[in-house]
């Protein structure tokens, strides 16, 4: 048994220094995003140079009400019909904390109440994945 907690622990950190490896790209994304955009128009013979997306901020506030019209549609998927997971619904909560666009000067506190709600919704369902394979009930009911 104690073997067998020893093993499920390297596996975990193994898996969470994988997925650490994926933040070291985080910031590039933008960068990859419009790269491909540019390589997709070369393919019909358009020629692009420059940051072609670099419009899409000033559309931040559509997106992100887009984002929040959708969390609340989650919401009343998993309150009514319960066809969507708790975990995946905080996750989304906590993207659209991460993502508010308005009071500029509260930037940080999004930030970090956003990032405290995904690292909350990590925690719990890797607790509640390892729970279920161990078998300890009282973690997942």
């Amino acid at each position: 048994m104690l073997q067998r907690l020893k093993q499920k622990t390297l596996s975990l950190f193994g898996s969470a220094s994988g997925g650490a490896g994926f933040l070291g790209s985080v910031p590039s994304s933008c960068h990859n995003l419009c790269t491909g955009f540019i390589s997709l128009a070369s393919l019909f013979g358009i020629s692009l140079s420059g940051m072609p997306l670099a419009f899409l901020p000033a559309y931040s506030t559509y997106f992100w009400t887009a984002a929040l019209l959708f969390l609340i549609l989650m919401a009343f998927l998993h309150f009514k019909k319960h066809s969507v997971s708790r975990n995946a619904l905080t996750l989304n909560l906590g993207l659209v904390l991460l993502g508010i666009p308005f009071f500029k000067s509260l930037k940080i506190f999004y930030w970090v109440l956003g990032g405290a709600v995904l690292l909350a919704t990590l925690f719990f369902f890797i607790r509640e994945k390892y729970a279920r394979k161990l078998n300890i009930t009282y973690l997942y009911k």
